[in-house]
């Protein structure tokens, strides 16, 4: 940056030089305020020729009053015509020509009566609503020195730009080469715009042909809109470019146009590298300056009024603008990042140029100031496209290192992917296993249960017989665990089928109240032999719904085992039905030992237990629930639990009442339990205690 500004101030210092050159005065150089300068406000009569009186010497009656040509000046003048008046000095050589710029001004030059130039307009001014700069070289007699020379001008603009833009009397040749040093500076940095502005947006265009950082150049092709805008603008000053395209009216138009268009690229611009939070504003902030230039341009080529009198107007909406982006870059220097503050410092002090050049328009009357704005301009654009630059290239260079970071992870990624297929797999295996082992176990277990049913049937016929053994009592002991080993068996099963997703539930339409009943009822005698009270309640006779016998039965069982299991003897179990229309509630309540609050979170959760000690009263595995909430939610039902320590649990079974029926074709699974075993002594298999004889 610092080998940046020493270039900068070089190349100020250069051009600089340009303008000292063209600056340099001779004997035979005269400026506009070289002369004295005397005026008279509106039209000259005109004789019986059509000649103006007022440039006739023998006219007494003409007021000439001493004026200033600066621009201050033009306050006094009203209306459309005005007269000056100039003498000529007398030494300035034989070759001498005139050079002669106005804004919006129509004019003609008499000497000592005679006319010595027109231009082209003059006789032809209504109509007419601009022609832009206009400037004219026009060659001066030889025998011209010491005459009087008049000005008749008619202004479209009220002379608001001022009376003249610039009079100068020197050899006719010289006026060129004087051109080319005054506006060469200007030339240099115009075309330094439109360099940098089509660098930009050329940065821009392989943005867009890479496509993933299209977004990231887009700040580029603003900001090189806004820096070719200014050179053309610039272009459209300089003397230079009239000289080869005498066109006045088509560079007034490119002057206003390029000079509106600036700020609506510089808001886009700004839009796209400061806080999100000022899109909305900047949008529309451009949105007005462009509907501003639009009815402009519209309106002056429909002669509705002229396109330099809306400058004023641009330059209140100007300053209106650079107030609040001065407020959003300085908000940029307190709170934005590092490349924020890069471009609200450049900012600044372009907007600082700014306002001194329209002070200098409006307040002050010299040109002291002139070409401020551009170079503050050149160095904003400079600075902020070597700061996108940088910040391009540092962008780049992180997302460079969070490529490979990326690729690190993904590989990591890979290699945890690669484990997570190993321990699916190992899952899967073991799964595999447990239904093969519970399958295995089922079958023996069957066996040994039918071999112990016909040893009863045996012993009940006295075909087999001992005093000294009690026999039955041994063959239900062997029943009892079979049950038990069944039941855990048949619960592996089922959890590994719902981890699975291999449960399929059949459901049919059919009484659930009578199935709820008639399961409760079987399940009455193992209460009664732990001397519990039991109770059934429904608020409906009969309910036909869809669901999955079975299931329900299994999870109705379930929890009566866990309520006998987990209370007192003297203690009241209930079953209660509930019909609410679209669902049905079954509760299960006891008057047991209840669990603790903290329980009552994992209760539902595999191989969870209330009591997880060695010690513990009751035997379980931790999967009855656990299935139970499983198949509760096979019929897309929900199960919750209130309970409290030592007063008792209750447990509430939603199921929805508007399943569908299974289709005939689909397969039916398996009920839970073999078919030689009965649900109710399996399901209660836990709870019944046999004393062994010492004897065994």
């Amino acid at each position: 940056m610092k080998r940046f500004l020493f270039v900068f101030l070089i190349l100020i210092i250069l051009l600089d030089g340009f303008n000292v050159c063209a600056n340099e005065t001779s004997n035979s150089f005269y400026k506009m305020n070289d002369f004295n300068w005397e005026m008279s406000v509106g039209d000259s009569p005109t004789d019986s020729l059509g000649n103006p009186l007022w440039i006739q010497e023998e006219n007494l009656f003409t007021y000439w009053s001493p004026c200033s040509l600066k621009k201050n000046a033009s306050k006094n003048v009203s209306g459309d015509y005005l007269w000056l008046k100039t003498k000529l000095p007398d030494n300035t050589s034989k070759d001498a020509g005139i050079f002669i710029m106005t804004y919006n001004v129509d004019f003609q030059i008499y000497l000592d009566g005679n006319l010595l130039f027109q231009s082209a307009d003059f006789n032809s001014l209504e109509g007419n609503y601009a022609n832009g700069a206009l400037w004219k070289i026009i060659s001066l007699p030889e025998n011209h020195s010491g005459k009087n020379l008049y000005l008749r001008l008619y202004a479209y603009n009220n002379f608001n730009n001022g009376l003249l833009a610039d009079f100068q009397i020197a050899p006719k040749d010289s006026f060129p080469e004087r051109f080319f040093k005054q506006d060469i500076s200007t030339a240099i940095l115009a075309g330094i715009f439109v360099f940098l502005g089509v660098c930009c947006i050329l940065i821009y265009i392989s943005g867009c042909i890479l496509k993933k950082v299209k977004e990231k150049t887009q700040p580029f092709l603003f900001l090189g809109l806004c820096s070719i805008d200014v050179g053309l603008w610039l272009i459209s000053q300089t003397l230079i470019m009239q000289y080869f395209l005498d066109a006045p009216v088509f560079w007034s138009f490119e002057s206003h146009i390029t000079l509106y268009n600036i700020p609506i690229f510089l808001c886009l611009f700004l839009k796209n590298i400061l806080n999100d939070k000022f899109k909305s504003l900047l949008n529309k902030i451009s949105f007005i300056i462009f509907l501003f230039t639009m009815i402009s341009v519209i309106g002056s080529l429909l002669h509705l009024f002229q396109l330099p009198a809306t400058l004023k107007y641009f330059h209140f909406i100007l300053m209106i603008v650079i107030f609040i982006v001065i407020y959003l870059t300085i908000y940029s220097l307190f709170k934005g990042k590092k490349l924020e503050k890069v471009f609200g410092i450049g900012f600044v002090i372009f907007f600082a140029a700014v306002i001194i050049e329209l002070a200098r328009w409006y307040i002050l009357d010299d040109t002291i100031f002139d070409f401020t704005i551009q170079w503050a301009a050149l160095m904003l654009v400079c600075t902020l496209s070597f700061a996108l630059i940088y910040y391009f290239i540092d962008t780049e260079n992180k997302l460079k290192v969070y490529k490979e970071e990326i690729k690190l992870k993904e590989e990591i990624l890979e290699e945890k992917k690669k484990l997570l297929q190993e321990m699916s797999n190992y899952d899967k295996m073991k799964t595999d296993f447990f239904v093969n082992i519970s399958h295995e176990l089922r079958t023996p277990l069957n066996i040994i249960l039918s071999t112990l049913q016909l040893l009863k049937l045996y012993a009940d016929n006295d075909q087999i017989s001992s005093k000294d053994i009690q026999f039955p009592k041994y063959l239900q002991a062997m029943k009892q665990n079979c049950y038990r080993l069944l039941r855990l068996v048949n619960n592996v099963i089922d959890i590994t089928k719902v981890d699975s997703g291999y449960i399929n539930p059949v459901f049919k339409r059919q009484d659930i109240v009578a199935v709820i009943e008639d399961t409760a009822l079987s399940a009455v005698d193992y209460m009664k032999g732990n001397h519990m009270e039991f109770y059934f309640d429904t608020n409906t006779e009969e309910k036909y719904m869809c669901f999955d016998q079975d299931k329900v039965e299994r999870i109705i069982l379930n929890l009566l085992s866990n309520a006998v299991k987990f209370s007192n003897p003297s203690s009241t179990i209930s079953v209660q039905l509930m019909d609410k229309g679209d669902t049905v509630s079954i509760i299960v309540k006891d008057t047991g030992i209840g669990m603790h609050k903290d329980t009552l979170e994992t209760i539902f959760e595999k191989f969870s237990q209330a009591d997880k000690s060695l010690s513990r009263c009751h035997e379980g595995s931790g999967i009855g629930l656990s299935l139970v909430k499983s198949l509760v939610e096979v019929h897309n039902g929900t199960i919750s639990v209130e309970s409290e320590y030592g007063k008792g649990s209750t447990f509430i079974v939603t199921l929805p009442a508007n399943l569908q029926e299974t289709p005939i074709e689909e397969p039916v699974t398996a009920p839970f339990a073999s078919p030689e075993a009965d649900k109710v002594h399996i399901e209660f298999s836990d709870l019944i205690k046999i004393q062994i004889p010492e004897s065994v």
